[in-house]
């Protein structure tokens, strides 16, 4: 051979996207060290039909042209099209002497080019696409020799099997999907809307590529723009993917590619498969699916506790790339294309039971605290990791009962997995996501038992609390204050609680005298029952004091509060339970009533040395609101910095809004302070980011004023 031998296929040249990560480690993997010993190199890349594996091969051969002698790309899905193309790679590296019999010889030529690479210097790239049996490369594999090859497959084993390195490939990331399906379809944004839409139609692809190559080209033949493409996905996708103009080198729709997968498996992967579709595709826990407290009815899923029949099963849907274990974590993990054919291949019956089925599944292993109440923010803290790792698969379960119209067979089950979640979402500060699954799970059950109820309703109003809407958190004490005379009489302690969170709302109104008066009321209850028991009455006590300009009586209440509860200031402060902070948070506030900066500056330090324990170094409304007071107790000092945080939370969560508004609104106070005009242009800069954050802020109870109070208003008047 003299020269360069190329040999790639010149039909599979298409555009290429958003693999840098993925050529780097093919680089890496593959590039001939000029100064080092020569070795091969041999890297693996698995992943489902149609991720893109020929296509970062191709690329990466085809960006490697000046590093090989040799480039050539061997099909071998096949021993029929391996031997062949081995048979014209013979051929083109001069093996062949020219012979009629030695031109129709292909095995011979297969021992000539594997003898070629067992003894030339010179580097060269072999590329084995989409190879199905491992065993079709024994006869050609070279012993030794300076080369590099590439093996693609759908089977991890069969990629990794003689391989020194291995990628598996999965879709592309969600960074990257927006910009590739823009490329491919030719047709820019015409407003948010249709970002919006763009977005949701690369969430419905998973980011899958073949699906992306279909929706664009679908998009493209009918000159549809992003909303009518997501419309008519919404609408019949299957006849999207299965009749869009697909690449004659796909061969095939994913649709379909992905149905010929699934007619395949045995009877236990095709129940898992269809299970896990019910849960968020980005990580399942094993566990999970696992879990012997669940009842599973259905015979052809209860194999899920044999641990070896468990394994074995998912071992056959990873290798034919139907899903991906996540080792580190035991999770599996499924593409957005194969959740949908997978359930559009559901019978009723089965849809039916497989939702409820993974409702119970999800349900066992959220661990749930909403029932048992509290005093403060944050008693299921402990438990926050777990439910983490639930809450993506409750909100997959409404995404899919609300599109679907699914009726849960379990009811109060289902009630109760909303209520959990919402009030794990309120504890993690997230009240506005809070808010839509408590009520979610109020609308959905019209007969909740009376004390379920009354808690639904009281975890709905502290919610409120924290969303700085005390009219509507009063609302829904006093529904579920009535609904507690209603059970347990009008003097019992259940009723006591309810009047606490009453006089709370009171508080938060200004209205000390009511708030007071159902203090009392609540007090006189405890007297009568068990004086040890008022802890919480004490605190409000001690809030509603603070509220009404008495210092002394928020400090007695306050230690009073903490002697019932066998506890002294020092062990609140070496304490790392939320509601504990709340109270030292408080214990500041009386301080800085009293004019007492330095006590306040140091209470409030360690109520967010606290919280910063349990919510993170800089994140959330508590940590917000502790900054402010101990800015406050400092003088404004710091307040600029406080702004800064939170200017870069803000787009994070809602609920961080009405702290920046308030901090600009601070910081412009002190800025006059040390002498700069009022209406200078630096401080009207500032006050009018005040104002344009507050117009951001939904469902204000108070009307807008240009004072110190107004943008108190904006946030919560405690936050424990």
């Amino acid at each position: 051979m003299t020269g360069q031998c190329i040999l790639l296929p010149d039909e599979l040249n298409l555009p290429f996207f958003g693999r840098d990560d993925e050529l780097r480690a093919l680089t890496e993997a593959l590039h001939p060290e000029p100064k080092a010993p020569s070795r091969l190199r041999a890297i693996g890349i698995y992943g489902r039909g149609g991720v893109g594996k020929s296509q970062l091969a191709l690329q990466y051969a085809d960006t490697s042209l000046d590093v090989y002698q040799v480039v050539a790309w061997i099909p071998a899905d096949t021993e029929t099209k391996l031997v062949h193309a081995l048979s014209s790679l013979a051929r083109k590296l001069g093996l062949v002497d020219g012979g009629l019999d030695n031109d129709r010889d292909d095995w011979g030529n297969l021992n000539r080019v594997r003898d070629w690479l067992n003894t030339t210097n010179k580097p060269f790239l072999l590329v084995f696409d989409n190879v199905e049996r491992d065993d079709l490369l024994n006869d050609i594999w070279p012993a030794t020799g300076q080369g590099s090859i590439i093996v693609t497959s759908r089977n991890p084993s069969t990629a990794s099997k003689r391989a020194t390195t291995v990628l598996a490939l999965s879709s592309f990331p969600t960074n990257t999907r927006r910009e590739i399906l823009q490329s491919l379809s030719g047709l820019d944004f015409a407003d948010t809307q249709e970002m919006a839409a763009a977005d949701a139609i690369c969430e419905l692809t998973g980011g899958f590529p073949l699906a992306i190559v279909q929706i664009s080209n679908f998009m493209r033949d009918g000159g549809l723009s992003y909303g009518s493409a997501l419309e008519a996905l919404n609408g019949s996708a299957q006849k999207v993917y299965t009749k869009s103009r697909l690449p004659a080198e796909y061969g095939q729709t994913g649709f379909i590619a992905c149905e010929n997968s699934l007619r395949g498996l045995s009877p236990e992967a095709t129940a898992l498969l269809s299970l896990l579709v019910f849960f968020a595709p980005e990580s399942i826990p094993e566990r999970f699916i696992t879990n012997e407290h669940v009842e599973i009815r259905d015979a052809r899923l209860q194999f899920v506790w044999d641990s070896f029949t468990f394994r074995e099963t998912v071992a056959e849907l990873v290798q034919t790339s139907l899903i991906t274990r996540l080792p580190a974590s035991r999770a599996l993990s499924m593409r957005g294309l194969v959740q949908f054919v997978t359930f559009s291949r559901l019978s009723e019956s089965d849809t039916i039971a497989n939702f409820d089925l993974a409702v119970q599944v999800v349900s066992s292993s959220f661990p749930s605290s909403w029932k048992e109440g509290g005093a403060h923010q944050g008693h299921g803290w402990a438990s926050w990791e777990a439910c983490s790792v639930a809450l993506p698969h409750i909100a997959w379960l409404v995404g899919m009962m609300e599109k679907h119209r699914f009726k849960p067979a379990n009811l109060d089950l289902w009630t109760d997995l909303l209520l959990g979640a919402g009030t794990y979402l309120w504890e993690k500060e997230e009240p506005s996501r809070a808010k839509l699954y408590v009520e979610r799970g109020l609308a959905a059950n019209q007969s909740l038992p009376i004390a379920v109820a009354a808690q639904a309703r009281r975890l709905l109003g502290n919610i409120f609390l924290d969303l700085a809407r005390p009219r509507a958190a009063l609302a829904e004490y006093e529904q579920a204050l009535a609904l507690r005379e209603s059970l347990d009489g009008p003097d019992s302690p259940a009723v006591a609680d309810m009047c606490d969170y009453i006089a709370y709302a009171y508080t938060e109104l200004d209205d000390v005298d009511q708030a007071f008066a159902y203090i009392e009321r609540a007090t006189g209850i405890h007297k009568d029952h068990d004086p040890s028991k008022m802890s919480r009455t004490l605190t409000v006590r001690a809030m509603t004091c603070l509220r009404a300009g008495f210092a002394g009586g928020a400090l007695a209440a306050l230690f009073e509060c903490w002697r019932l509860q066998g506890m002294t200031y020092k062990d609140m402060r070496a304490s790392n339970n939320p509601q504990h902070s709340g109270d030292i948070m408080l214990l500041g506030r009386i301080f800085l009533l009293q004019g007492n900066a330095k006590d306040a500056a140091n209470a409030i330090e360690r109520a967010l040395a606290m919280r910063r324990i349990v919510y993170g170094e800089d994140k959330g409304p508590r940590l917000a609101d502790s900054y402010f007071y101990l800015t406050q107790a400092r003088g404004g000092k710091g307040i600029e910095g406080l702004v800064d945080t939170l200017v870069k939370q803000c787009g994070q969560t809602p609920e961080m809004r009405a702290h920046e508004a308030r901090s600009f609104w601070f910081w412009a106070n002190r800025m006059v302070k040390q002498g700069a005009r009022r209406d200078s242009p630096d401080v009207i800069g500032v006050r009018e980011r005040a104002w344009r954050v507050r117009s951001a802020i939904g469902e204000r109870e108070w009307p807008d004023e240009e004072t110190d109070e107004g943008y108190m208003r904006l946030v919560p008047w405690m936050l424990w």
